[in-house]
């Protein structure tokens, strides 16, 4: 293991700028913090640099103690990714409309490098195909091109990775809260508990119906999309997007 003054200038030069950034410190607190870790402190990877840096930094602050990392970061310096997955019934009509929309708003924020976002049934009578037509149009008629999609059964690996898990109603949540241990039902909720312009707390299922119904499901998740992105950006400017403990929580699950 090598200690901090034993690599290259330019590399102590990279920790050093790398670790004060992730101690989210007053700059003159953390410059000195950075220095004392980079004499005092052996490590052998990024994190514990930081980890070192803040350590350093303890005793030169005031009572009140370390500020929250940079808005962006976690703790340990990664850039903040929220993973969004939206969930209906056939993942045809409902959740791929919410995906498909809430992509759209993300692009037009510059945030899809901040945001996953994915869509998944809970029952697995349409995987592999393409959202009903009637869907598609209804989203193309707004600009929405669902076309790429394709339906897929929610997985066991969802409920760990994903940070949010929107159902459209309560008896897909329902199934849900079912099938997800009780230590992440923190993670599942409705996607109208986010609407601002609608009493309703479910998105009625279109399938069944006439062609506005289609219509009435947009204008429904538009407008909870446009709430869920706030609710997220405010997550991103304030820190709290939580970490993933794991690394089954890290790893993506495979497409059905």
């Amino acid at each position: 293991m090598l200690r901090l003054r034993e690599y290259s200038p330019a590399a102590r030069r990279r920790l050093r700028i790398g670790v004060a950034r992730v101690s989210g410190l007053p700059r003159g607190v953390r410059e000195c913090g950075a220095r004392v870790a980079l004499e005092r402190v052996s490590v052998d990877d990024y994190a514990l640099a930081s980890r070192a840096c803040i350590r350093a930094c303890v005793p030169l602050l005031p009572p009140f103690g370390l500020h929250r990392p940079e808005a962006g970061f976690t703790a340990s310096g990664k850039l903040k990714v929220i993973k969004v997955l939206f969930v209906c019934m056939g993942n045809i009509c409902r959740s791929p409309t919410a995906e498909g929309v809430f992509r759209h708003i993300l692009r037009q924020k510059n945030l899809e490098d901040r945001v996953e976002v994915d869509s998944a049934g809970t029952h697995g009578y349409h995987a592999g195909e393409a959202p009903d037509q009637r869907t598609q149009r209804a989203a193309a008629v707004r600009g929405y091109d669902l076309s790429e999609m394709r339906a897929r059964k929610v997985a066991s690996q969802d409920l760990s990775y994903f940070d949010q898990i929107l159902a459209m109603d309560h008896n897909n949540l329902d199934v849900l809260k079912r099938i997800c241990p009780l230590d992440r039902h923190d993670r599942l909720g409705l996607l109208m508990s986010y609407s601002k312009s609608f009493d309703d707390d479910e998105v009625p299922d279109p399938y069944y119906g006439l062609g506005h119904g289609f219509d009435l499901v947009l204008d429904m998740i538009e407008d909870a999309a446009l709430g869920l992105v706030e609710s997220i950006e405010q997550q991103l400017r304030e820190g709290t997007a939580a970490e993933p403990s794991t690394e089954a929580d890290t790893a993506r699950p495979p497409s059905d």
